[in-house]
């Protein structure tokens, strides 16, 4: 946990199909990353599934569950805000392209201007994401 947050790795077990990351990998030249976070309602029992609940990751029923040590992830009444799940992806997705580089410096990945964990908790995920919604429509790429 050097920048604040548990992370670890684990490969897709290769009998297990249907995974776009695990058919991607296994029948092209790619490398796919699956990262996950802990969404406070992704495989959770919770309360209401509410906007408030997506963004401020708190839920009285989780928090019970983890005083009796039913859960996988440490979870306590700061609970799983977006700001902590957004910056763990940034810090592990920059970790990737790290360790990429290093054992193929021939094809480095180049990454700059991206927010570690700690700097999107303290600041908040508004200071580094903007809103489309408010972006001139010239400015915004649907694929």
């Amino acid at each position: 946990a050097m920048e604040g947050f548990d992370n670890h790795v684990e490969p897709s077990p290769t009998g297990f199909r249907g995974l776009s990351h695990r058919e991607i990998g296994d029948f092209s030249e790619a490398l796919p990353f699956l990262l996950e976070a802990p969404i406070p309602f992704l495989d959770q029992p919770t309360g209401p599934k509410t906007e408030n609940l997506l963004l401020d990751g708190k839920d009285p029923f989780l928090l019970k569950l983890a005083q009796k040590g039913m859960l996988f992830v440490p979870y306590d009444e700061t609970g799983w805000p977006m700001a902590k799940r957004v910056g763990q992806h940034c810090s592990a997705v920059l970790e990737i392209a790290k360790q990429y580089s290093q054992k193929n410096q021939e094809r480095a990945v180049k990454i700059s201007n991206v927010p570690r964990y700690k700097e999107v908790v303290e600041n908040g995920v508004g200071f580094y994401y903007k809103d489309p919604s408010k972006a001139k429509k010239e400015n915004i790429f649907y694929n």
